[in-house]
């Protein structure tokens, strides 16, 4: 049987601005206040996560992100979790009217560890067309 006891208080922060026609930035964040207990064992502490990321629009229908994020340790009952990082380095082109999205990113490219292994993507987006009734 488990008796455990789980309490959280949560803040969230999301902020977003265009600081001028090609350059648009994201700020969000989370603070968490967590408590845990059992019978045998109790634990308490903060945690949450901070992300940051930029949006470049170039010309002729090309952009470039970069973003980053960090989450603090969790809070187990039986002490902490681990902290993570990653990052994020990505450039797109638009095509047919941004009906076809084509993207080549790199996820972590700015360091190399066993946590943070470095990733290439390719991922392509196709909008459907409109249905009309």
């Amino acid at each position: 049987m488990n008796d455990g006891k789980f309490k959280d208080i949560n803040l969230y922060l999301n902020l977003s601005s265009r600081i001028t026609s090609w350059l648009q930035t994201r700020l969000s964040g989370s603070a968490s206040y967590i408590t845990l207990s059992n019978q045998e064992a109790s634990n308490s502490g903060f945690t949450g996560s901070v992300n940051a990321s930029a949006f470049f629009d170039l010309t002729k229908g090309y952009e470039l992100s970069l973003s980053g994020m960090y989450r603090f340790p969790g809070i187990t009952l039986q002490g902490y979790g681990f902290n993570f990082y990653n990052s994020y380095l990505g450039a797109s082109k638009a095509f047919f009217d941004d009906k076809l999205n084509v993207e080549l990113a790199v996820q972590n490219p700015f360091w190399k560890t066993k946590n943070t292994p470095e990733q290439w993507m390719l991922m392509i987006s196709v909008l459907p067309p409109m249905c009309s009734t």
